[in-house]
This record gives structure tokens, C-alpha cells and sequence, in this order.
């Protein structure tokens, strides 16, 4: 019986601590834990250019990606930035490699280089990141940035603003006006049902289907005015409740 337990207290021991060797845990920063090192990208030589910056104030990290699997590896170099109480507001200005996604080549490395803007006062911890898909990211030493100054506010040029804009209007506009064109023979059908000529009812059921149905095409315009209507609604109770508070 003790030789029973005593080889199940080994057996217990052995397996914990093969356990913590086997599994890496990442306890710092709230990074997640990152891929197995033997078939990834490793970031080595991490170098920030600057620990103490203003608002609108751009910094540069740089190292190398060494890629020590046995295969080639494409990915994305970003930056990582944790902070309390403020929104991680970063503007990437400059990468090297210039693509978004490049390859590391098998057994070899890579220099990079990435530089970013700071757009919001405060305390952060930024990592170098490269992301692999669907095997996750890997991440840098990191380094403690203070940002100090107003919160700075990045204006959209009007060209950019017209660039979305433009698809998102002719594409409601060509989808209005296939509404509006399908309501002429849903109108025909129609008349023809109260004068029951019988010239385009009533001839077969999938074409009386599919005239009724144009109808059925109006329920989602009705339920998107449904939605404005109500938050609209929402929102005016919030800004008189929030009146009242006040006063």
C-alpha cells in the first residue's frame, strides 16, 4: 500500500513539472500566450528610439524576425500598446518591410522596422508584434512609453471621407431604384386582380408569387425606420434623464 501511494506522489510530481516545462505561461502584460518558439518567428534585438514623448510625436522600434522553423512564414508587423485609462490610440506611419504582408524565409531573418504616432496621452507598454495566420501572434520584449500632451486629433481628408462614401451612395441608389422599377408590374398585377381580366394573374403561381412578392421586399425598409425610430426614441429618454440629473 505505501509503495502504492508513494509511486503515485512521483508519479504526480514528475507529471506537474513536465507540465510548467512543457507549457510556457505568459503572466506579464496580459499577453496572450504565443505559439511554440520551435516553428515560428523569434523577435530579437528589440530597439524603441525614444521612452519619454509628446502627442502628435512619432517613435521608431526596430530588431529582426529570425524565423528558425523549417519553412517559409508569411505575417504582419504591428505594434502591440497596453495602457489603464486611455484607448491604445496609435497611427502607424512607416513599416519596413513596406508590404503588409511579407515572408520570412525558412532558417532565415529579416530587419524591420515600424513607426508610430501617438495620439493620446499616457503610460503605455508596446511590443513588437508579428502576426501568423491561423497560428497567432509573437511579441517583443516591449518597452514603457510616456506620453505626455493633449489628446491629438487626426483630421480625414475630404477626399478620403468622398472615396468611402461614394460606392456606399450609388449602391443605394441602384438598389432604390430596382425597388421603385419592380413596383410597375407589381402595379399591373395588381389592377389586373381588381378588374380580374386575367391577362397577367391568375396565369400561374409562381408568376403571382413572385408579383405578390415585391411587396415582401418593403419589410426590411420598414424594419431598418423601425430601428432609427426606436434609438432615436432611446436617446432622447437618456438626454432628459440625464437633464434632470443636473438639475
Amino acid at each position: 500500500m505505501r509503495t502504492k501511494i508513494s509511486t503515485l506522489l512521483l508519479f504526480g510530481i514528475f507529471s506537474f513539472s513536465w507540465i510548467d516545462f512543457t507549457i510556457p505561461m505568459v503572466d506579464a502584460h496580459n499577453i496572450q500566450p504565443q505559439p511554440s518558439t520551435r516553428n515560428t518567428i523569434m523577435i530579437e534585438n528589440e530597439t524603441f528610439d525614444i521612452k519619454f514623448m509628446q502627442t502628435g510625436e512619432t517613435f521608431t522600434v526596430q530588431g529582426i524576425l529570425v524565423n528558425i522553423a523549417d519553412r517559409d512564414i508569411r505575417g504582419w508587423a504591428s505594434i502591440f500598446s497596453e495602457s489603464t485609462g486611455t484607448n491604445n490610440r496609435w497611427e502607424i506611419l512607416a513599416r519596413d518591410p513596406p508590404d503588409t504582408v511579407f515572408e520570412v524565409p525558412r532558417n532565415s531573418v529579416v530587419e524591420y522596422s515600424l513607426s508610430a504616432k501617438a495620439l493620446e496621452p499616457g503610460t503605455y507598454h508596446i511590443h513588437t508584434a508579428f502576426g501568423i495566420d491561423q497560428v497567432g501572434s509573437v511579441f517583443g520584449p516591449g518597452q514603457t512609453i510616456v506620453v505626455q500632451g493633449d489628446p491629438f486629433i487626426t483630421h480625414i481628408p475630404f477626399t478620403n471621407i468622398a472615396y468611402q462614401l461614394v460606392p456606399i451612395v450609388v449602391g443605394s441608389v441602384i438598389v432604390i431604384a430596382i425597388i421603385q422599377f419592380i413596383q410597375v408590374p407589381h402595379m399591373i398585377w395588381n389592377a389586373d386582380i381588381m378588374l380580374e381580366a386575367g391577362i397577367v394573374s391568375r396565369i400561374h403561381p409562381v408568376i403571382d408569387w413572385f408579383l405578390y412578392g415585391v411587396d415582401l421586399i418593403e419589410i426590411v425598409s420598414i424594419i431598418n425606420v423601425g430601428m432609427i425610430m426606436f434609438s432615436l426614441i432611446k436617446k432622447r429618454q437618456s438626454n432628459k434623464k440625464i437633464a434632470i440629473k443636473e438639475v
